[in-house]
């Protein structure tokens, strides 16, 4: 069984900069400088049934533009790569670090059926790795929307800016609502520091990516919105309940009526951050449904398709070759393919942003295989790629 597991700017703070704060100094450094949209722009998203897409992840194609000056910042696709993965853990209920069932048994996680990949295809359909780098000071005004250069289309990409510097903060993020009118500025600006667990990031700082990508999916902060009760807010999601920011994970009843501080939540700012709700996936969905600042657009087979995300590349030939039936999705142990030519077959199984889990080579007579990928192929969401007479096949598949 799987795992249970930042307005009109969204700030995400970083407290690590000085590792020998008090903790009270922390505190100070991690407060969150949000500045609250209009009333009238929060309008709460209706929640989306999957319908016929009740077994598929929505499929978010990624960009991320370095910004540096030859410095730590200039960081390498392998960090890029280890804060997609951090990403798509968070999303996907594969963090490791969560029980599922948190203050008063009524928080559960839930798995966001989102996978963010890199894109291997350009605007301008030239090949890519889904990483540009740009040698430029704006590298150190993070801040400066001038340091969201280049952006690729945003109906078609997710642009996430990686930098040297941005004031204080970590991250920060245009809500839809305000990216709506800014397509220029619309993306995740995030420190090179906070991308990752490896080369300049650190496990303390990887899970602003996940906060971040939130805010772009249209989440608040748990206490973004007054509701009268002191500092308490409220974020337009039921299942979360009212609260303050909590930097040091703490569990006191502050809130009237009576609330427990603690919400180890990606969308809250502290040191705890371990999960989803499912009214927060309902929301994020439901902007994934919305064409407020086309975020409608991203995941449409078409797209993921012409750029080449998660492996699915769209080339004349597609639809010569037949359709594979692919079942049960989501799989446990074991996975059929029908529809392979008979003769030799290459399986792969890679995880979302690309690496090779898993791979078998079986004949086949023309009937149903049968797979069992075993303990590498991990639960969440993989491509499958099928290689027989006839062609290429990648497809999206869940294990459980």
């Amino acid at each position: 069984m799987r795992r249970r597991r930042h307005l009109w700017y969204s700030l995400f703070l970083v407290p690590w900069f000085v590792p020998s704060t008090t903790d009270a100094q922390v505190a100070d450094h991690l407060l969150c400088g949000t500045r609250p949209i209009k009333e009238g722009k929060y309008q709460p998203h209706g929640s989306v049934k999957y319908g016929d897409r009740d077994t598929s992840a929505y499929i978010i194609p990624m960009v991320f533009h370095i910004l540096h000056q030859g410095g730590p910042e200039n960081i390498s696709d392998i960090q890029v790569l280890d804060g997609v993965q951090v990403l798509n853990d968070a999303f996907n209920m594969q963090a490791g670090d969560t029980l599922g069932i948190f203050p008063g048994d009524t928080l559960v996680t839930a798995d966001m059926e989102v996978v963010f990949c890199l894109a291997t295809i350009d605007p301008l359909g030239m090949p890519t790795t889904g990483i540009v780098w740009y040698e430029t000071p704006l590298t150190w005004t993070g801040m400066d929307p001038a340091a969201k250069l280049d952006p690729w289309p945003r109906d078609r990409y997710m642009n996430i800016w990686v930098v040297a510097h941005a004031d204080t903060v970590t991250g920060y993020t245009l809500l839809p609502e305000v990216a709506d009118t800014l397509p220029l500025q619309d993306g995740v600006v995030i420190l090179h520091s906070c991308l990752g667990r490896i080369g300049t990031g650190s496990e303390f700082t990887a899970r602003a990516l996940p906060h971040e990508a939130g805010h772009f999916l249209g989440l608040l902060h748990p206490w973004d919105i007054p509701t009268g009760f002191g500092d308490c807010g409220d974020d337009l999601v039921d299942d979360t309940p009212i609260t303050i920011p909590d930097i040091m994970c703490g569990s006191t009843v502050n809130c009237a009526p009576p609330t427990v501080e603690y919400l180890p939540n990606y969308m809250n700012v502290s040191y705890c951050q371990e999960m989803f709700t499912e009214g927060q996936k309902a929301r994020a969905h439901g902007t994934l449904n919305s064409p407020v600042a086309q975020r409608d657009q991203l995941w449409q087979a078409s797209n993921v398709l012409q750029v080449g995300a998660c492996g699915m590349v769209a080339v004349d030939e597609y639809k010569k070759i037949p359709d594979l039936r692919i079942y049960p999705d989501p799989f446990n142990e074991v996975v059929v393919v029908e529809g392979c030519t008979p003769g030799p077959v290459s399986v792969v199984a890679l995880s979302m942003d690309g690496r090779p889990e898993w791979a078998m080579n079986v004949r086949s007579g023309g009937g149903p295989l049968q797979l069992a990928p075993g303990a590498a192929v991990l639960p969440g969401a993989h491509v499958l790629r099928i290689a027989d007479a006839r062609g290429t096949r990648s497809v999206l598949l869940l294990r459980e």
